[in-house]
């Protein structure tokens, strides 16, 4: 039997849905095959690697499947003049937490890096990626107080080391500490310890940000000793160092140098760039700025101005995410907390809100997404086993 052209008679469609459906070790055996084989995989990777996506996380209402969670992934066409400019995967993956007891801290988890999804599902720890529909259990949460509560989760990678990092915001209340106590607790997926760090912010109003250069970034403000923290905004963004083991602010740009006056609504990536969404006191709009030069606080240029009372009266804009294509004048918006999505047209200022279909079975109001780009990353030696229980605590 010829291998010339082994896969002519099938769409391109189909080919590249079966291919994706191969483990990583199986490419490599079929990319060796022969020539016309080994350009056909090659292509397939091309395509993929890097392309921008939205993943879309909800959860089924029937109580007697209130642990089935499903997920689509959408692609991003913003140069598509029609109105459907946000396209569903014609097949919707279905993650079943059968072996959990609740799934109830998935959604609140969700975040990527390097192609790659964290979910958690009560202690347990999971790597995810869409594009090879591949998942892997890689720790397990230590034992916690039981008034001890996630509050932000977040995935890292450091290139020194080659390892990926988990971060996990805890807090815990008790009624000897009014408003609460909370640390940061990190590991490695290598070698499985975790560690605790100080985190003196404001966990009430800590959010969190896009992942850009491999790392994660939160949107947080000092800790302060008020009774009220309705009034709180927060204005500064912090990365986490994976090399050092430490957070560091990123500067910002301010007004008249004046931070104060800085609340931070959001941050993203625009043309490759990291990118935040502020508002100034007295202003009626979201101020959407680019650092051109990432950690170079000269290097901040404000690009767009877009109108509040475009979201809504009703809306609350504290966490917004920032996306765009290269060289695309349209900037997409996504709102974390009740699943909306914006596109802001900057020829033409103009804001409109972009709908997604989602089944009556499914519970709207539970939906999470996040930003992420395809690749065929699936991390080696990371896998947990029952013996890597006994060095994961702190």
């Amino acid at each position: 039997m010829s291998l010339r052209n082994p896969l002519s008679t099938l769409p391109s469609e189909i080919n590249h849905d079966i291919f994706l459906r191969l483990e990583g070790r199986h490419l490599v055996t079929a990319q060796s095959v022969s020539k016309e084989w080994y350009s056909f995989v090659q292509d397939i990777k091309a395509f993929h690697i890097g392309q921008p996506r939205l993943l879309i996380l909800s959860r089924v209402k029937d109580i007697h499947e209130a642990k089935r969670l499903k997920v689509r992934s959408i692609r991003l066409d913003l140069r598509t003049e029609n109105t459907s400019q946000f396209t569903v995967e014609p097949q919707v993956c279905a993650i079943t937490a059968h072996r959990f007891r609740n799934s109830i801290d998935a959604d609140r988890d969700l975040c990527s890096c390097n192609g790659l999804v964290l979910l958690i599902f009560e202690k347990h720890i999971i790597l995810w990626n869409p594009l090879v529909r591949r998942s892997t259990k890689v720790l397990e949460l230590p034992r916690l107080h039981m008034l001890t509560w996630k509050e932000l989760g977040g995935l890292c990678y450091g290139p020194s080391s080659n390892e990926y990092k988990v971060v996990l915001l805890l807090s815990c209340k008790s009624s000897t500490i009014r408003i609460g106590d909370q640390y940061v607790i990190v590991s490695g997926l290598k070698n499985k310890g975790w560690r605790k760090l100080s985190f003196p912010y404001e966990h009430h109003t800590t959010r969190a940000g896009v992942n850009f250069n491999n790392t994660l970034h939160w949107i947080v403000r000092d800790k302060i000793r008020s009774p009220s923290l309705r009034t709180v905004h927060v204005n500064k963004v912090l990365y986490y160092d994976p090399v050092d083991n430490t957070f560091k602010q990123l500067p910002t740009p301010t007004k008249n140098n004046l931070e104060e006056e800085n609340h931070i609504y959001g941050t993203g990536i625009i043309e490759g760039c990291f990118c935040i969404g502020q508002w100034y006191q007295g202003r009626n709009v979201i101020q959407v700025s680019v650092m051109k030069e990432y950690g170079n606080p000269e290097s901040w240029v404000t690009i767009f101005a877009i109108p509040i009372l475009g979201f809504g009266r009703h809306f609350n804009i504290y966490n917004l995410t920032f996306f765009s294509l290269h060289k695309s004048k349209n900037l997409t918006i996504m709102c974390k907390d009740n699943g909306r999505l914006y596109v802001y047209d900057g020829e033409e200022d103009k804001l409109e809100q972009r709908f997604f279909h989602i089944p009556k079975d499914e519970d709207e109001s539970r939906v999470r997404m996040c930003f992420y780009a395809q690749s065929f990353e699936l991390p080696y030696g990371v896998s947990w086993r029952n013996r890597d229980r006994r060095q994961c605590r702190f």
